[in-house]
């Protein structure tokens, strides 16, 4: 229970500073801007929703805390809800608000990281 507890507080600090820390604060909070780009550095590097990675992984931590089918029955269409809103995302909103998304696309994976997203990731990191 207490490795789940300690899974669960890793994957919910990665979620945290993915969505609020890993991007530039001014450039994607302060600056209006029409013509945005998708920030590709660092953990955006190895996915393009690399939160629905650290979401499902802290609830299936939850999950494995709580245990329980109602409680995973729950875990499991949060994060299945949260998949449908990123494919969403990925076909409709950020091609509309990034001009780059399309090549972004192609040269970073949806969701599962690879080899080549895990080395762009780091490298990136390490430049910084």
């Amino acid at each position: 229970m207490i490795g789940f507890g300690i899974g669960a507080m890793c994957f919910l600090a990665l979620l945290i500073y993915t969505l609020f820390f890993a991007l530039p604060f001014e450039q994607t909070y302060c600056e209006e801007n029409r013509l945005r780009a998708a920030y590709t550095e660092g953990v955006y590097g190895l996915c393009r929703h690399p939160g629905v990675l650290w979401f499902a992984g802290a609830y299936l931590c939850m999950w494995g805390m709580f245990g329980g089918w109602k409680q995973g029955i729950y875990f499991l269409l949060m994060i299945f809800w949260n998949y449908l809103y990123i494919i969403f995302q990925d076909l409709w909103t950020f091609p509309q608000t990034f001009f780059n998304y399309r090549e972004y696309q192609k040269n970073t994976p949806f969701l599962i990281p690879n080899k080549e997203s895990i080395q762009a990731c780091f490298y990136s990191v390490r430049k910084q």
